[in-house]
């Protein structure tokens, strides 16, 4: 005996899978790009030392990005600085803000 699938039960099964794809979208954001837009901003010697993927909002960043790189590295004057690099997914570059 078969029992046929509740289209509500569906339709609920493909907006999780939507929202986790959007929700994760920025783990297809290349390291390569943050490291780019720390060294653009005068970051000397920049290196990646967390990656958030999911709610970069929280970790710094506008509504807009979809990842946030954190970043550390010295200034021109050879101190150490941090700060977060945001990236969008689509139709973003990255921005940085120091910490």
């Amino acid at each position: 005996m078969s029992e046929k699938q509740s289209p509500v039960l569906t339709l609920f099964a493909l907006s999780a899978l939507i929202v986790i794809s959007l929700a994760t979208c920025g783990a297809w954001v290349d390291d390569a790009d943050g490291l780019r837009a720390a060294k653009s901003s005068g970051i000397v010697d920049p290196r990646i030392t967390g990656k958030t993927v999911a709610l970069a909002a929280f970790a710094g960043c506008a509504k807009e990005d979809g990842v946030a790189f954190d970043v550390t590295g010295k200034n021109a004057s050879g101190e150490r600085v941090e700060a977060v690099v945001c990236c969008g997914v689509w139709f973003k570059a990255c921005t940085v803000r120091y910490k």
